[in-house]
C-alpha cells in the first residue's frame, strides 16, 4: 500500500500546477464532473516496500517503489491531440523529478484504456516512483 506521504506529496504537486481539467482524487465521486467535460483522476495502483538498512526501531530505512497513474478522459469527437497533450504535460510535470522525497523517474507513453467511460476518450500514463521511509 503506498505511503500516505507519497499520495499527499503527489497530490500536492498535481493540484498546485495542473488547472486545465478537474482532477478526481482517490475518495472523490468517480463519475465525470459534467458532461462534455475533460478530466484527470490520480491513481496509486501500486506499491512495494523494501528494507534496505537496519537501525534501532523507528530509524530503519525502507524504500518503496511504486507507480501513480493519470487517466485522462477527453469528450468523444473533439481533437485527438488534446487528450495526448495532456498526457504529455502531466508526464512532464513529474518525469525525473524530486519533491517531498518522492523521487520520480520514467514515465510510460499515453495509453489507451479500454474500459471506456461513456462519451470519453479515455487515456492513462503512470509514472515510476521511489520513496525511503523510516520505520
Amino acid at each position: 500500500m503506498v505511503q500516505q506521504a507519497v499520495v499527499d506529496a503527489v497530490t500536492s504537486r498535481l493540484t498546485g500546477a495542473w488547472t486545465t481539467t478537474p482532477i478526481i482524487l482517490a475518495n472523490d465521486d468517480p463519475a465525470p464532473p459534467a458532461s462534455g467535460v475533460a478530466f484527470v483522476a490520480l491513481q496509486f495502483p501500486t506499491a512495494r516496500e523494501t528494507f534496505i538498512a537496519m537501525a534501532a526501531t523507528g530509524s530503519r530505512l525502507m524504500r518503496e517503489n511504486g507507480t501513480f497513474r493519470m487517466v485522462v478522459a477527453v469528450p468523444r469527437g473533439g481533437d485527438a491531440d488534446t487528450g495526448r497533450g495532456y498526457c504529455g504535460t502531466l508526464a512532464a510535470l513529474f518525469r525525473l523529478q524530486t519533491f517531498s522525497g518522492v523521487v520520480c523517474f520514467e514515465a510510460s507513453p499515453p495509453v489507451e484504456n479500454a474500459g471506456d467511460v461513456a462519451g470519453y476518450w479515455v487515456l492513462s500514463i503512470s509514472v515510476l516512483y521511489q520513496f525511503d521511509f523510516f520505520a
